[in-house]
Order: structure tokens, then sequence, then C-alpha cells
């Protein structure tokens, strides 16, 4: 197991911990101002930003115990914050509510590609 890949994962685990929590905090934040919680959370953005974190929580623990599927979590995590970023940017969304998601898009892309590389040059499993 390439330590590449495993420093990758726990950095993309907490990046998506971190998401997890600043959701769940709005979500928090909504129920206080009396919207029930259950419908602050299927609210559109936060539950794409949600199904996004969780995917990198997933894809970093999986690239920590050397998974191969950590790529495709990974990806989607990728794919589902740059549809939530760019639905945000497209809709003239203020930029102070959209920068967060693509800064994060950037970072978890790197870490992604980070564990790809990693993963890819350690060969087929199976073979020494």
């Amino acid at each position: 197991m390439k330590t590449q890949a495993r420093i990758c994962g726990v950095a993309l685990a907490a990046l998506g911990g971190y998401m997890l929590w600043q959701s769940a905090s709005a979500v928090m934040f909504q129920a206080r101002l009396g919207i029930p919680a259950a419908e602050a959370l299927l609210d559109f953005v936060v539950l794409l930003r949600v199904v996004s974190a969780l995917a990198a929580v997933l894809a970093g623990v999986a690239a920590f115990a050397g998974l191969r599927l950590a790529g495709w979590l990974g990806a989607l995590s990728v794919s589902v914050l740059a549809v939530l970023a760019f639905a945000m940017i497209g809709m003239g969304a203020d930029r102070s509510l959209w920068q967060d998601e693509i800064v994060h898009l950037f970072l978890i892309l790197a870490l992604v590609v980070g564990i790809a590389l990693a993963q890819g040059r350690q060969g087929p499993p199976g073979k020494a």
C-alpha cells in the first residue's frame, strides 16, 4: 500500500467530515430559526453537499484501507460537488454562497487525483 494514498485518504476523510460538520451546523441553525430539521436537511443545496461529503469520507476510508473503490467514491464526491457549485454560479448566486464549494471542490479533486496516481502505480491486485 502506498503511503501517498493513505495520506490523501486521511486528508480526504477529514475534509469530508468537516463538510458534514458545516452542513449539520447549517441545518441546526435553521432549526433554531423554526424551520424543521428534516425540511432543512432535504433542501437541495444541503442534500447535495451532504452526499458529496459522505462520498468523500467513504473515499478517504477506502483509500486508507487500500481499496480501489476509493477512486469511484472520490469521483462521485467531485461530480456532485461540481454540479452544486456550478449550478449555484449559473443561477447567479452571490459569490459568498458558492466560494466554499469551489475551494472544497478543488481540494477534493487534488486529493482524489493523488489517490488515483498512488493506486495506479501500485499495479493490479495480486501482482508482485
